[in-house]
């Protein structure tokens, strides 16, 4: 799993760029660890994200302003969990889809994602009473 700074960089970014993983990609191709973000021309920002040198500008100028405002924390204190597309807990079929989302925005329980995660995969399993056993397993403690 990525480092909480590397979150952070990646947050900041998500929010000023809210677009699918695959565009996003683009720029960590360049620069994975998005730490170059911060000095990068925003005609190379343009290029490499393929958006237009103002949008680049705007986006440079915003992701300075969010990249500061510890954003995990106030999530955090709003119940929300955000999952990058490098946790562990991030639904890897969601990574099969044309454009998937870089980052799942949970608000509340968390293990509640894990449940449907694991009832999905026992499900396409395609045994007809898995579904019983699993719904047993977690519900009907």
């Amino acid at each position: 799993m990525k480092d909480e700074q590397f979150i952070q960089r990646f947050l900041a970014l998500h929010y000023v760029f809210p677009v699918p993983l695959n565009k996003i990609k683009l720029l960590l191709e360049y620069d994975p660890e998005l730490t170059q973000l911060e000095t990068m021309k925003p005609s190379l920002l343009a290029s490499i994200g393929k958006i237009s040198q103002n949008r680049a500008i705007k986006l440079r100028e915003m992701y300075l302003k969010y990249v500061e405002i510890p954003l995990l924390q106030i999530y955090e204190k709003h119940s929300i969990s955000p999952i990058i597309y490098t946790n562990p807990n991030y639904p890897s079929n969601l990574l099969n889809l044309y454009d998937p989302p870089a980052v799942l925005y949970i608000k509340g329980d968390i293990n509640l994602l894990l449940m449907i995660r694991n009832l999905q995969l026992s499900v396409q399993e395609r045994h007809p009473n898995t579904l019983k056993v699993v719904l047993k397993k977690f519900y009907l403690r």
